[in-house]
């Protein structure tokens, strides 16, 4: 077929046809998909051990159900903690045998490096085999953002926020075509928003995600201020990404843009070109800003610098020429 992907569950080492769903994700509910989804590309519980998912104690898989997987059967049963497999354990008849609490504690507890490169190498295959069946979506933007995760407890490694909160602050890559979670680094509260380092990592786990070669296809990278730094942008040139990348608005970029004369400004567009934006327009200052950068650490060549503004929304605060602000 040519629309839909045949799912499988596997039972004795043989493969028995379940039924199809379409791939823009309709014809699977919640607890219809946990039986079948893992044995998309064909494996077994003998498998299980390849990805990790197993009793760290005798090595038994921690579910006795064929062609399923641990998180996979949680996610879709819309599990978030460890206390809530208690919807999966009270559910017997439908999902046989399920792990106890001490024993996915000891699972968690067991993951390594290996065991998280695995996982992986799972994820990117399982990618593989579904934009295969059609959910390619055909260009590929990868948004890099850090977001707050609050603790109400004193959680390992949480830490102080800088928004004066308490929790963990991780590092996440996602698709913007599809909303696919591609890649993320686990921070504390206190990590740095603009860490470098940890920009690299992510995105190069992203890429590792993707079936698209760079140098071949057009792959974009969105980031916000904490990733303007030498080191991410010099990254995204050796993987031959092309990025769109913030930078803070300083007061020296500021006394430029106000500036700009009028004729200068042109309508903004949306995203996919299809139409003007309201009330927002976009110019290019990259000639009159050229002498407000550090000469001694240089960019790469050929980068650009482009403003925008609009109309402020109701209740917003001003800040760009608000002398007061």
């Amino acid at each position: 077929v040519t629309d839909d992907a045949v799912y499988y569950s596997a039972n004795l080492g043989t493969a028995e046809e379940i039924g199809v769903f379409r791939v823009d994700g309709t014809g699977v509910n919640r607890l219809e998909g946990p039986g079948q989804m893992y044995a998309l590309d064909g494996r077994s519980d003998d498998d299980l051990w390849a990805v990790g998912f197993n009793d760290p104690v005798d090595g038994t898989a921690l579910w006795r159900w064929d062609g399923q997987t641990f998180t996979r059967v949680l996610y879709l049963s819309g599990v978030y903690t460890i206390s809530d497999l208690a919807v999966l354990r009270d559910q017997s008849d439908l999902f046989g045998e399920v792990a106890s609490h001490a024993t996915t504690w000891r699972t968690l507890a067991a993951v390594d490096d290996i065991t998280l490169e695995r996982v992986k190498t799972a994820r990117a295959t399982a990618r593989v085999n579904a934009w295969a069946a059609g959910a390619d979506p055909g260009f590929y933007v990868i948004d890099i953002d850090a977001t707050l995760v609050g603790a109400h407890s004193d959680k390992e490694k949480a830490a102080p926020t800088w928004k004066r909160g308490f929790g963990f602050h991780p590092l996440l890559a996602y698709l913007d075509a599809t909303g696919e979670a591609l890649a993320g680094v686990l921070r504390p509260g206190n990590a740095g928003s603009g860490t470098a380092s940890d920009h690299v990592t992510v995105l190069g786990d992203a890429l590792d995600q993707l079936p698209v070669d760079p140098s071949e296809v057009e792959v974009i990278v969105r980031a916000d201020t904490a990733g303007w730094s030498h080191d991410f942008v010099n990254e995204c040139r050796d993987r031959q990404v092309r990025f769109v990348i913030g930078h803070m608005l300083t007061a020296e970029i500021a006394s430029v843009l106000v500036d700009v004369p009028k004729r200068a400004w042109q309508p903004a567009i949306c995203a996919d070109g299809s139409d003007w934006r309201d009330h927002a327009e976009v110019t290019e200052i990259t000639h009159l800003v050229q002498d407000l950068f550090d000469t001694t650490r240089p960019w790469p060549d050929g980068l650009r610098m482009i403003a925008r503004r609009e109309q402020p929304h109701e209740g917003a605060q001003l800040t760009f020429t608000d002398i007061d602000g």
